[in-house]
């Protein structure tokens, strides 16, 4: 049996609860009045997945695509009074491939650097919510389209220590987080909470074969909807309706949005998917949830947003399987090497 590798790192941030805040903190030989913070606060990473051929050097990977992997991306969750959500504990993708750190930092590159950020509770009785960035790369053998060189040899996940994310321009929000230094803004719960809750900040790794994952159990394929006609261009496909007559259910062999690589109109795969309009045009698809924890709707969707607009708590959705991507597909229903992209939301910082 061919193997092809399969990532999934998951950066996780769970917000301090309402009560880190609601009395005056001892920072050291001075108390201080700690003020109540406001809209995203924000964690950082630093990642890079490196390969070593047989007698080579470490260098990046090249995933079953030819694409060279990088992590970089930013997550942000506002607050939801439903814990119940999907989105409760995840947030919604706002960057797919870089995060900035202000001031410039040339060991952290913004397209190898991720962001989680959540805002802080604005009552007692309001839970602390979780931003998850997700990350899932698949590599070795590309059987999907057979051009990518194979990418066989010793692997590494390399992880730099996380650092406290932007939340302000008047504050220098990069310290390291854990090692308190007398720099550390007295608005920083880090410079008088210390370590306390270091166990809401977390990096999540799974990995395996792709098509017998670390996780569920063994589907043959797993159900989409895809919108029926296509747009000529990334932008305009990004809300296009899958309801009624604009969408098609179709199915396909991988759980992970982002490598699907054929449609098929049946569950066996033998009939494939047949866009309405020209080929190459992109088109939006997301998964088809058929039970509570089907592959794609859960682990599949890299925490992508269901809207490129403007959101707010009141105007989240609730379910996994509204999130969404974006491909270019040919007139066989296969979709165009490389061009699958999450939909990405827009939470303002505040």
């Amino acid at each position: 049996m061919i193997i092809i590798d399969i990532i999934k790192v998951d950066f996780i941030f769970k917000q301090w609860p309402y009560a880190a805040y609601t009395e005056t903190q001892g920072g050291g030989p001075q108390t201080v009045e700690v003020v109540k913070p406001s809209g995203q606060s924000k964690v950082s990473w630093t990642a890079y997945l490196q390969r070593r051929p047989v007698g080579g050097e470490w260098s990046d990977v090249l995933d079953v695509e030819g694409n060279a992997i990088k992590f970089g991306g930013e997550q942000k969750n506002a607050n939801n009074s439903n814990p119940q959500s999907d989105f409760f504990n995840t947030g919604i993708l706002t960057n797919s491939s870089s995060y900035a750190i202000q001031p410039e930092n040339s060991v952290r590159p913004p397209q190898d650097t991720v962001s989680a950020g959540a805002e802080f509770p604005q009552a007692q009785n309001q839970e602390s919510i979780t931003s998850t960035l997700s990350k899932i790369f698949v590599f070795g053998k590309d059987q999907g389209y057979g051009e990518t060189v194979d990418q066989y040899g010793d692997y590494r996940l390399l992880v730099l220590y996380p650092q406290e994310g932007e939340r302000a321009a008047a504050y220098d929000r990069n310290n390291i987080i854990p090692t308190i230094t007398g720099i550390m803004p007295s608005a920083s719960v880090y410079s008088y909470r210390g370590t306390s809750n270091i166990l809401g900040i977390r990096v999540n790794v799974s990995y395996g074969d792709f098509y017998y994952p670390p996780f569920g159990q063994e589907n043959k394929s797993f159900a989409y909807k895809v919108s029926q006609s296509g747009k000529a261009s990334e932008v305009e496909s990004y809300d296009a309706s899958t309801q009624g007559n604009n969408g098609t259910t179709v199915y396909a062999r991988e759980w992970a949005m982002k490598y699907v690589t054929q449609f098929y109109t049946d569950q066996a795969l033998t009939t494939s998917w047949v866009p309405s309009n020209a080929a190459g045009n992109y088109h939006v698809y997301h998964p088809l949830q058929q039970q509570q924890e089907d592959w794609n709707s859960e682990f599949g969707t890299e925490n992508s947003s269901f809207t490129s607009q403007t959101t707010t708590i009141n105007t989240f959705a609730t379910e996994n399987y509204t999130r969404r991507y974006t491909a270019q597909f040919d007139d066989n229903g296969k979709k165009i090497k490389g061009s699958a992209n999450p939909l990405q939301g827009n939470v303002q910082d505040n």
